[in-house]
């Protein structure tokens, strides 16, 4: 009997434990996160990041790199929490938020020139995660704009079929 209650006793700590662990790792991240976004403290980076969306070539190179070392600690926040989902320590409400937000890298012109130029500073398994992530914005992207130029004035639809062009009275 005493046995069982040792095993019993056990697995209510482990348990205890386990639920620590995770209320633990969720503050540690959004520590990290809301220190991550302090660079919107400043107005001129706000700006910035908004500038970007129009694509490097929008940036001087020191604007470049202010924005590619950002992004590189917002992937880094990612892939941990990506690693921390692994581990169990994010359950799956949390990880819908995080993987949304994470994936929201994807949507920034620059963001994804950034993860293409660093993307192997990461792990094999969070890149692939990622470059999902990225394939499906494009995706959604390519999805909600039809195709304006042909060589025959047709467009293609959201569908992919051929219409034909449009004519203005």
């Amino acid at each position: 009997f005493a046995v069982v209650l040792s095993l019993v006793f056990v697995g209510v700590q482990l348990s205890r434990n386990t639920s620590e662990l995770v209320a633990s790792s969720h503050y540690q991240l959004q520590f990290i996160l809301n220190d991550n976004d302090n660079w919107f403290k400043d107005p001129k980076f706000a700006a910035l990041v908004i500038r970007s969306e129009l694509g490097r070539a929008a940036l001087t190179d020191a604007e470049y790199l202010q924005l590619a070392y950002w992004n590189g600690q917002r992937l880094s926040l990612c892939e941990n929490v990506f690693e921390r989902r692994q581990d169990g320590l994010i359950d799956d409400q949390m990880w819908y938020a995080w993987s949304n937000g994470c994936a929201s890298i994807a949507q920034n012109e620059t963001s994804r020139e950034v993860w293409q130029e660093r993307r192997e500073w990461f792990a094999p398994d969070f890149a692939l995660w990622f470059d999902k992530q990225i394939d499906a914005w494009l995706a959604e992207l390519a999805a909600s704009q039809p195709i304006e130029a042909l060589d025959d004035g047709a467009q293609l639809t959201n569908e992919n079929e051929l219409s034909p062009a449009r004519t203005t009275p």
